[in-house]
């Protein structure tokens, strides 16, 4: 396993960004592979955070229907609020904890859902999502989970 450090990036603190890391051989033809890391930089003061983070649950073989999705996710803390929602896809890129809580771009959503730190399965239901399109379920720090609904 190697490791290795990219620094100097001023980064801004409640933005989810993307690091990009490219392999090949030592052919170099060009033919190698992609992967995308979810980076979240955290505020200087978290008050909660993911012991398990969100994922999509499966009902009747599908991840997402046409009305919405259903996901588990585990706080830290015992006593904390969620802000979830579905969004087109390509607004997870700079997605921030005030676009969040003021629900921008959201398509359907939960907004200020109390949680405690046992696992929670959560339903987001009223999305009109139209089938063969990209939409990404977001929260704030999370690994932001891709989602494409076809039927």
């Amino acid at each position: 396993m190697q490791s290795f450090t990219i620094d100097s990036c001023s980064l801004s603190l409640e933005v989810l960004y993307k690091a990009m890391v490219y392999i090949e051989d030592g052919m170099a033809e060009n033919d190698g592979s992609f992967a995308a890391v979810d980076v979240m930089v955290p505020s200087n003061g978290t008050t909660n955070a993911f012991s398990a983070y969100p994922k999509l649950v499966s009902i009747a073989g599908a991840v997402a229907s046409s009305d919405g999705v259903t996901f588990t996710v585990t706080a830290s803390g015992m006593d904390g609020r969620l802000w979830a929602m579905v969004v087109p896809d390509y607004v997870e890129n700079c997605m921030t904890v005030r676009a969040m809580k003021f629900l921008r771009d959201a398509l359907c959503s939960r907004w200020n859902y109390a949680i405690n730190d046992q696992p929670q399965s959560i339903s987001i239901m009223g999305c009109n999502l139209k089938g063969n399109r990209a939409h990404s379920p977001g929260a704030p720090g999370m690994c932001a989970l891709a989602l494409r609904c076809r039927w």
